[in-house]
């Protein structure tokens, strides 16, 4: 990222995977630099709680031009940065669920005296249980960025304004930056982006955040009002402190899973308050039959002053009604209550038990669920599911999946699970282990070469590898036999899953060269009946030309002929790839027949006199 290396190392004394935070080289020499980076990373050291990945060791390697590195516990290579480029946006249950653990991780920061100052989903490990790893690095990285502010690039979209302007780490900008994760949760993309962190950065302190209710995905009140309130401009106007936090985040997660409404606002909270306040039994009273009483709303909260007491003049002034459309508000009504007639109770008894009754039943459900025990998980079903959809159900259903074994399968895809433990539909404690084993998919073999070989010898060299034969096609040929492969898709050496299917394509042999039919000519006879023109010693030369194939290989051209001598060869010769060859050739007889071959393969063949037009023949 400009200024750290972030590596994977193997710890042989613990015998575990860990992860290293390395200074980059360029700033070795940097003694401020350094020397805050481990002042801020040993403190991070004694940091335990089970959303932290905290450092365990600072050290530094002279000789490689290693100043100061830090060691943390390696939490995999799945971060929340890349589960949202792939998936936001998010459930709201998960999106709750990850904000309480980083809320709960960076609370039990605080309260060590520990500042983060670089929250983001990069440094947001979701493999297993979540873990907030990147500790001790923030201070070093603004330092450095204070010359080159590019190296906040990656930082830019969850830094706080006041962060730019102090380039000092706070609670409050660990708020804000908890405010921008939540709104990439729920839309799916962080509130400003740009071309460089210092175009972010004036975004970040000069436009108004926007609102995620005005993003396409739906999202409750209560969670748009905690959103908007974390990323205020000024920390003051933020929560106070993470404990405020928690208290909304997780009074949305109960709501989420009783079915409650969210219909409230952090935002308002300040104005419902006191008009829950106003509703108190010190001022409920009984009201004499007959007799008139006016009823006053009650006062705004907004530092008003208190309102006048209720008097039972009928010209009481109108009080102030509150403007939140939740609150309940009521109008100065007058009230005479005058003596009526019984006959009216018996229906009206038969209502109020019916009402009686369905509350009982209201009341016994609520008290049920209520006393459900929260920690028991339904274990859903995860065979046939990836690793990662069956991680996020692990967040959302609170147990964590556990990989036991790994296997090749031809049956399950790579990262699907193929077994798991318990089964579905058992009980667990949320937290409890699930756990799983995992297809690596089908085995991978090296394509054998089948070529030169025949289609079911190629078959059974296939098949013994555990592939399989796939379409086949038929070709001309002048090398391989007929029958035989010519060509293979895959190519041999290749790596493939078994069960692929390799296609081939087999010889048909030599081309056959075109059979040219000339029509009969009748010749003159002489007197006694006879061609004497083309007797049996008359000599037929003839020219012909012949085109060598551009094939880059050597070849060697024959011409044998059939005449009335009988058959023999007259011709044989090397020529070169793409020779333009005339062959000048002699035959006796009444019927001569040339044939013309090309490494001893039939190419065209000639028979005259009448000879065709394209040749040229002599007769003397």
């Amino acid at each position: 990222d400009g200024v750290f290396a972030r590596l994977t190392a193997r710890d042989a004394e613990r015998d575990a995977d860990v992860t290293l935070q390395i200074l980059l080289p360029q700033f070795a020499g940097d003694a401020d630099l350094t020397e805050t980076f481990r002042a801020a990373a040993t403190a991070a050291t004694k940091l335990s709680h089970p959303h932290i990945a905290a450092p365990f060791y600072v050290g530094a390697d002279a000789g490689n031009g290693i100043a100061c590195f830090v060691a943390e516990e390696s939490t995999g290579d799945i971060d929340l940065h890349e589960r949202l480029r792939r998936t936001a946006p998010v459930a709201h249950r998960i999106t709750v669920d990850t904000l309480v653990a980083l809320t709960e991780a960076l609370q039990h920061a605080a309260n060590s005296g520990v500042v983060h100052g670089d929250v983001r989903p990069a440094h947001v490990a979701t493999a297993g249980t979540l873990k907030l790893g990147g500790w001790g690095t923030a201070e070093a990285r603004l330092l450095a960025a204070s010359d080159n502010p590019q190296l906040l690039l990656a930082s830019a979209p969850y830094t706080a304004p006041e962060v730019w302007a102090t380039g000092t780490p706070s609670t409050g900008g660990d708020l804000y930056a908890l405010g921008v994760i939540l709104y990439e949760m729920l839309t799916g993309r962080v509130p400003f982006t740009g071309d460089n962190a210092l175009a972010i950065a004036r975004r970040h302190t000069g436009e108004p955040v926007p609102i995620p209710s005005d993003a396409p995905a739906i999202v409750p009140r209560a969670l748009d009002g905690v959103t908007q309130k974390l990323l205020t401009k000024r920390p003051a106007d933020r929560y106070a402190n993470y404990e405020t936090l928690l208290t909304d985040l997780q009074a949305i997660r109960d709501a989420l899973r009783y079915g409650r409404p969210l219909t409230w606002s952090p935002l308002d909270s300040d104005r419902a308050e006191p008009v829950r306040g106003a509703w108190s039994d010190a001022e409920t009273a009984v009201m004499p039959v007959g007799e008139t009483l006016t009823v006053s709303a009650p006062p705004k909260a907004k530092k008003l002053p208190p309102p006048p007491p209720a008097t039972a003049k009928a010209d009481a002034p109108e009080p102030t009604v509150p403007e939140d459309e939740e609150m309940i508000t009521t109008m100065p009504a007058t009230i005479t209550r005058k003596p009526r007639s019984f006959n009216w109770l018996l229906p009206l008894n038969l209502f109020l038990a019916t009402v009686f009754v369905a509350t009982c039943g209201y009341v016994v459900n609520l008290t049920l669920v209520a006393f459900e025990s929260p920690d028991d998980v339904i274990v859903p079903n995860l065979v046939g599911k990836s690793l990662t959809e069956a991680k996020t159900l692990g967040l959302e259903k609170k147990f964590v999946v556990d990989i036991i074994n790994e296997q090749y399968s031809d049956k399950y895809a790579e990262d699907t699970i193929y077994k798991m433990n318990p089964e579905p539909g058992r009980h667990i404690r949320q937290n409890k282990k699930v756990t799983v084993m995992v297809s690596k998919g089908p085995k991978m073999v090296v394509v054998p070469d089948v070529y030169d070989v025949s289609f079911d010898k190629a078959r059974r060299i296939l098949e013994k590898v555990g592939l399989r034969v796939g379409e086949t096609q038929k070709e001309w040929d002048v090398i391989t036999a007929k029958g035989n492969v010519t060509q293979q898709i895959p190519s041999e050496g290749e790596n493939r899953p078994r069960g692929t299917k390799v296609d081939l394509t087999l010889s048909k042999g030599p081309e056959p060269a075109p059979v040219i039919e000339y029509p009969e000519t009748q010749f003159p006879a002489d007197e006694n009946g006879e061609t004497s023109v083309y007797d049996a010693e008359k000599e037929n030369a003839v020219t012909l030309s012949y085109a060598v194939p551009l094939d880059g290989a050597d070849h060697v051209i024959r011409i044998d002929v059939v005449d009335s001598r009988g058959s023999r060869t007259l011709i044989t010769e090397p020529h070169k790839a793409g020779d333009i060859v005339p062959l000048e050739v002699v035959g006796y007889g009444k019927k001569v027949t040339f044939t013309v071959y090309d490494n001893d393969i039939k190419q065209t063949e000639v028979s005259g006199p009448p000879w065709p037009q394209d040749k040229k023949a002599k007769n003397p």
